[in-house]
């Protein structure tokens, strides 16, 4: 595809436009389809999926964050005052958005793959399970008041529910718990047979 085809293929609007500036720095780089973090929060989604874009010269992109920009207002904002339909909707739009490019390394919330929505978007894809403890959640995320859903009634079964659909999902599983960000970005790449 030619670069005019590929930028004119990209979505518009609030998500569009940031991407877009994105596909121009990607297009030189001739690196396959996005790489898809999935993983319950906490797990270092985002920490490892940065250093695995410079890894291997691809852009990041994470989908809260995306929805954050669009929205205008935190994920806590929008569940408290919109409601977590409302947080999902503009999940799947920035997801939609971000699985678009030609490259990239994406970090999706942890409630994505459990969204039969996202199903199809995320299918063929490569899908890389960030896998850790749910006693390194809670470690990790002890005093944050940013995710929502840390304050569920029975974290433990949501937790179990979802890593039972992260692993089904996955094309490989990294334990995130032992190492650092750049060690579990190196065993990623590894597992992928990238070059780094």
């Amino acid at each position: 595809m030619a670069k005019g085809e590929l930028l004119r293929s990209t979505p518009r609007g609030r998500f569009g436009n940031r991407l877009s500036r994105k596909v121009k720095s990607l297009e030189e780089t001739g690196k396959p389809q996005p790489i898809v973090l999935i993983g319950f929060m906490g797990s270092g989604k985002t920490t490892v999926g940065k250093r695995l874009a410079e890894l291997i010269g691809v852009p990041f992109v994470d989908t809260d964050s995306l929805v954050e920009e669009r929205a205008g207002v935190s994920i806590a904002e929008i569940f408290t005052t919109k409601g977590e339909q409302s947080f999902r909707k503009l999940e799947t739009a920035a997801l939609a958005v971000a699985l678009q490019l030609s490259a990239a390394v994406i970090s999706v919330g942890g409630g994505v793959p459990a969204q039969p929505e996202n199903a199809p978007l995320l299918a063929g894809h490569t899908i890389v399970y960030v896998e850790v403890p749910l006693e390194v959640v809670k470690a990790r995320t002890e005093g944050d008041t940013s995710r929502p859903l840390l304050l569920h009634p029975d974290l433990a079964s949501l937790y179990e529910a979802r890593c039972q659909t992260y692993a089904a999902m996955a094309t490989v599983a990294v334990d995130a718990a032992v190492g650092d960000a750049e060690a579990v970005a190196r065993r990623i790449a590894d597992r992928l047979h990238l070059v780094v």
